[in-house]
């Protein structure tokens, strides 16, 4: 993404916290979800997105 200037403005305009997201924050979540921690948790999903989905809803 580095190489492209044009695409890596794209993101830090379209996502609200300005970037893509780190491989371990979207692991994390992946991580919680496999572990006992999550037991209750069922039919939830969980979007990673940096607040995307929440500004087009707006």
């Amino acid at each position: 993404m580095k190489a492209n200037a044009e695409l890596e403005g794209l993101i830090e305009r379209a996502v609200p916290l300005g970037r893509i997201a780190k491989t371990d924050e979207v692991s994390d979540v992946i991580v919680f979800l496999s572990s006992p921690r999550a037991t209750y948790v069922t039919g939830a999903g969980w979007i990673v997105d940096g607040g995307t989905m929440l500004q087009l809803q707006t």
